[in-house]
């Protein structure tokens, strides 16, 4: 899992994101993957443009 959070000094903004990715290999190069992704931005003058975003995923992988 993979965080990542900053605060810019220059912009009133903040920016949250978090990612994580889990492989299973099962047999003959196929496998399964599932994926979470969160992302958060926020401005401390505008609140037009603040979001708040999930994201799922589950993926069938080939590798050669």
């Amino acid at each position: 899992i993979t965080t990542i959070s900053s605060k810019l000094l220059f912009f009133p903004l903040e920016m949250n994101r978090l990612r994580g990715r889990l492989t299973f290999d099962i047999k003959w190069g196929a496998g399964i993957a599932a994926e979470y992704a969160y992302d958060e931005y926020d401005e401390s003058t505008a609140n037009l443009s603040d979001y708040t975003a999930e994201r799922y995923g589950l993926y069938l992988v080939w590798r050669q």
